[in-house]
């Protein structure tokens, strides 16, 4: 089986450049076996020609030529190049979409089709391109498109390369906006690959102070080699489209990260499974948003409040500052805390988000309800709600603070009647509670006095222009009001 590779754009040749690299080098370190899993996988990449030359089964489609003129100074040696000297795609679908494709897309036609009369079997088409630019993007929709009408029965599977979310293109929103929804229908599968988490292993994982597109590139074409060039002869490009729950869910991910620099690997001893799989979990730096929310092991109450305090005080980018505070503490425990905090944040602001009413009111509403159908008293209807939040509302348990027992407590309270203690933890909880409402209900007093405070000089402009000759709201006969010598003229002065 073979797989033709077509690269869209700059993006899209210069990971294919490197994807050729690393699975040229990957067959080579094994080619001393002379296994059959060798000739397969040179089979699948590359047609060898009467001179034993190996040419990538890879089409190579640009605007301009800038980026594949530099090709030719490479071991890999790409025979199919359609570059077009046009002046790129400015960085738009529509146009690259429209009129570029215009201009390569009967070339393109032309070398799939000579790709596969030269392989025996092709097994599927994998395109590579960038969502930020117009080449990619449109030029790319508009030829995978023609591809589906003319090979309506293979595998289309699409690697995506995601904008960096600060990009410095205005229109990379629109454009990767319109090509996924363009080819969501006309894929199979497609593999989406986000620069700002690429960029975050070169530096954390890596140790990268300089990191460049290579550094990217090189990345991105090891994690395809881990899923396309395996370590047995496997027809994985089948089972792409058996790893979602549905067939329609066509969006994939690769989540996996170096651990170590290459380089040091020559100082590494031999390690066993179980010690290599606890490091790992350990020292992992992804952002495991997909995965279980759990607290990072070995903080105490004291090195949280510590925690926040330097936050508060030095940010969360200067984890140099923040150790000074926590020196037991090393940088990678610091982040990865502060990076659980996040996490839990933003999952309470969308879980509150969704949320129209809190608790105590749904359970108002649902009492309130309940009592206008039988006619019944609403005098109860606090106690009686918090009494049902206690039995039913699901309440965290912090620590040794009992929730339940103070909702039964607030609920005997509001009866009347006499209850026990709450214990120590959960009545300091409660009186913080209080305490701090009372504090806000104070502001607000204030901030109610000080605007009354700082309206009365309007007031007061308003009092003397008020015709004081009608102010006679009770409508009180005038001949009793000057029997009583009330001169509304001068009431101001009484």
């Amino acid at each position: 089986m073979s797989l033709i590779t077509l690269q869209f754009g700059q993006c899209g040749n210069q990971i294919g450049q490197s994807l050729y690299t690393a699975i040229e080098n990957d067959i080579q370190k094994k080619n001393d076996q002379q296994s059959n899993n060798n000739v397969e996988a040179i089979n699948k990449w590359f047609n060898v020609t009467q001179k034993g030359v190996w040419e990538p089964r890879s089409i190579l489609v640009d605007t301009e030529t800038k980026v594949i003129e530099n090709f030719n100074s490479t071991n890999i040696k790409f025979n199919n190049i359609i570059a077009k000297s046009c002046g790129g795609s400015a960085n738009n679908w529509a146009f690259g979409y429209s009129e570029n494709s215009r201009l390569v897309m009967s070339e393109v036609l032309d070398s799939v089709c000579g790709e596969f009369e030269k392989s025996d079997f092709v097994s599927s088409l994998l395109n590579l391109y960038s969502l930020s630019g117009g080449t990619g993007s449109g030029v790319g929709s508009s030829v995978i498109e023609k591809l589906r009408d003319e090979y309506p029965k293979k595998c289309i599977i699409n690697c995506a390369i995601l904008p960096y979310m600060k990009g410095e293109v205005s229109t990379q929103a629109y454009n990767t906006l319109l090509n996924l929804a363009h080819l969501y229908s006309l894929s199979n599968s497609i593999f989406l690959f986000e620069n700002d988490k690429l960029l975050y292993m070169c530096k954390y994982n890596l140790g990268l102070t300089d990191v460049s597109f290579a550094d990217l590139n090189l990345l991105i074409s090891q994690q395809l080699g881990s899923i396309f060039q395996p370590v047995n002869n496997f027809p994985n490009i089948p089972v792409f489209s058996s790893l979602t729950a549905h067939p329609s869910y066509k969006f994939l991910q690769i989540k996996t990260e170096p651990n170590f620099i290459k380089e040091n690997d020559k100082f590494e001893g031999q390690q066993q499974w179980s010690a290599l799989i606890n490091a790992l979990t350990k020292q992992s730096r992804y952002e495991l948003q997909y995965f279980k929310l759990s607290e990072p092991e070995n903080w105490t109450h004291k090195d949280k409040s510590a925690l926040l305090m330097a936050l508060r005080t030095n940010g969360d980018t200067d984890l140099t500052a923040i150790q000074r505070v926590l020196s037991h503490k090393s940088i990678t425990d610091i982040r990865m805390m502060i990076d659980y905090y996040k996490r839990r944040a933003q999952t309470k602001w969308l879980n509150d988000k969704d949320r129209k009413n809190d608790e105590i009111k749904n359970w108002i509403d649902i009492f309130l309800k309940i009592d206008s159908q039988q006619q019944g008293h609403i005098h109860d209807i606090i106690p009686r709600v918090l009494k049902y939040i206690a039995l039913f509302e699901k309440n965290s348990e912090e620590s040794d603070i009992k929730i339940r027992e103070l909702y039964y407590f607030l609920s005997e309270i509001s009866y009347g009647n006499p209850t026990k203690e709450l214990p120590e933890r959960t009545e300091y909880f409660l009186n913080r509670c209080l305490a701090h409402l009372a504090e806000n209900l104070q502001k607000q007093d204030i901030e109610e006095s000080k605007n009354y405070l700082r309206n009365l000089p309007d007031l007061n402009e308003l009092i003397k222009n008020v015709d004081k000759s009608q102010l006679n709201p009770l409508q009180i006969p005038k001949h009793l009001l000057k029997l009583h010598s009330v001169d509304l003229e001068n009431i101001d002065k009484i």
